[in-house]
């Protein structure tokens, strides 16, 4: 698929992600939201933390390519980030309009790279090459099952 296509079908679906989220969770009580069980240990505000997690790790290292000439960084695993976060404490929805946001600053952002922006690189100490088209690209195909899963853990609705 050529680059400018595949860059729009990326930021559309990144850009379509919290308002799934919202509106699964409409009118949702907060005690469902932060619920947890045996047989599903993450609460939907558990899945959003790090949702939100993953879109600031994917999104430094974006800005790295885009700031430095292919730079060689450590990567932070998301589940290592959000240790150092306060986002599974927050409330969902407080949350998730910080997610909106971020996500609406980031999908703005790669909506006005070039072809040749996208294919901008840095080298993940001792591991791999990636580019802003495969930050965008590991996104989506991440978010798609965790949005199923809060669909699924809100399905039943406020009851």
């Amino acid at each position: 698929m050529e680059i400018a296509a595949e860059a729009r079908r990326l930021g559309d679906l990144l850009e379509v992600t919290p308002g799934r989220i919202a509106a699964v969770a409409a009118g949702v009580p907060n005690e469902v939201l932060s619920r947890r069980s045996v047989a599903e240990p993450w609460s939907a505000n558990d899945v959003l933390a790090h949702l939100r997690a993953c879109q600031d790790v994917r999104g430094k290292l974006v800005n790295e390519m885009l700031t430095r000439n292919h730079p060689v960084v450590r990567y932070v695993s998301p589940r290592t980030y959000i240790r150092k976060t306060n986002y599974p404490d927050l409330p969902f929805q407080q949350s998730l309009t910080t997610f909106a946001a971020d996500r609406a600053g980031f999908v703005q952002l790669l909506r006005s790279l070039s072809a040749g922006q996208w294919m901008r690189a840095l080298d993940l100490k001792g591991s791999r090459t990636e580019t802003v088209l495969d930050c965008a690209k590991y996104l989506v195909a991440h978010e798609l099952p965790h949005l199923a899963q809060i669909e699924t853990l809100l399905k039943g609705g406020p009851g």
